[in-house]
């Protein structure tokens, strides 16, 4: 048990590693179009008023209801922030908390997160400045002509568990967008 354990473990922090040197490359620094595997998320809902200290409440409440019921989450955790407060210019107010999970199956509080077609820009630096990579984001879309059809999600690929400094925090944004038809 304890091996099986100890393997699992390693796994989850090379996970986490490998996704924060891929954050750390120069070219990921700007917004990439990309192809999203379908993935699962263990989720939480945010009590309102949606400041970070419930959205942290609601994260701390996610890894313990994990630890407790031994799911094989990553170490790693992120939000959900619903598009319309995004057009409204109320980035942090998250309405969820998540866990990326290993699992195969939607259930009560697993959600399914599928295989799309996605808009991505890493942000670095506190989260309150996190307004700054959506508007540039936002822009990047209208300037491309791509239809976010998502939610926001955020990835924390390095924070407060892992940084010494909110300045080094790194902050994947991910939104699916509408695929376009190809042309006749």
């Amino acid at each position: 048990g304890k091996l099986k354990e100890l393997t699992l473990i390693k796994s989850r922090l090379k996970h986490r590693c490998d996704k924060m040197e891929e954050a750390a490359k120069p070219e990921n620094r700007e917004f990439s179009v990309e192809r999203a595997e379908t993935q699962y998320i263990f989720c939480r809902d945010v009590m309102p008023p949606y400041s970070l200290t419930e959205v942290s409440l609601a994260t701390k409440q996610c890894y313990a209801q994990a630890v407790r019921e031994n799911l094989p989450v990553f170490l790693q955790s992120g939000v959900i922030v619903p598009l319309d407060k995004i057009r409204a210019g109320r980035f942090t107010e998250a309405s969820t908390a998540f866990l990326p999970i290993e699992s195969s199956q939607e259930t009560g509080a697993i959600k399914k997160l599928p295989a799309g077609t996605c808009v991505t820009i890493h942000h670095f630096g506190s989260y309150e400045s996190i307004g700054l990579s959506y508007q540039k984001l936002l822009d990047y879309c209208a300037a491309h002509a791509l239809t976010l059809c998502s939610d926001s999600y955020e990835f924390c690929l390095h924070d407060y568990i892992t940084a010494r400094d909110k300045n080094e925090y790194i902050t994947k944004i991910l939104f699916y967008i509408q695929e376009n038809p190809p042309a006749p």
